[in-house]
């Protein structure tokens, strides 16, 4: 049981979206006088050139550690999700006594769910969060692509 009562749980959501909508506020607020706070000096000086240089090796920066943040991460054999579903990288080593649905020439590969290019090594399967599972696995979520 929680230890709070609806009406605190009412009053928190009042608090948060008073909160938010001051926010959107003030925002919109500082947008629209945005050109009154620049100088009129620095909106007509051009950009030097180490300035420049120095911005384009930030952007740079920041796109190279985007992409290493948001690769998408291999499948973790150990997640309980991958237990339950049986899931193994070699199709062939699928445990056909637990498994009795597993057929030869099943594989993530030519499964329905299997959202990989073909060809590729590995691919992303919605069934574990989009993380990258072997074209050659197996899992108990199996679906043959129709022709």
């Amino acid at each position: 049981m929680s230890q709070y009562s609806i009406t605190d749980e009412e009053n928190l959501m009042n608090l948060m979206l008073t909160s938010l909508v001051e926010e959107f506020k003030y925002f919109f607020l500082c947008q629209s006088f945005y050109p009154v706070f620049v100088s009129t000096k620095r909106a007509n000086m051009q950009t030097s050139r180490r300035s420049f240089i120095i911005s384009s090796a930030t952007l740079a920066t920041g796109l190279a550690m985007g992409q290493a943040v948001f690769a998408q991460a291999n499948l973790e054999l150990t997640d309980p999700l991958v237990k339950a579903l049986g899931y193994v990288p070699d199709a062939t080593k699928a445990d056909k006594a637990k498994y009795p649905t597993y057929q030869a020439g099943q594989m993530c590969g030519n499964c329905l769910l299997y959202q990989g290019k073909p060809g590729a090594a590995t691919g992303p399967c919605p069934i574990y969060s989009g993380k990258l599972v072997s074209a050659k696995g197996w899992c108990s979520s199996y679906t043959k692509k129709a022709k």
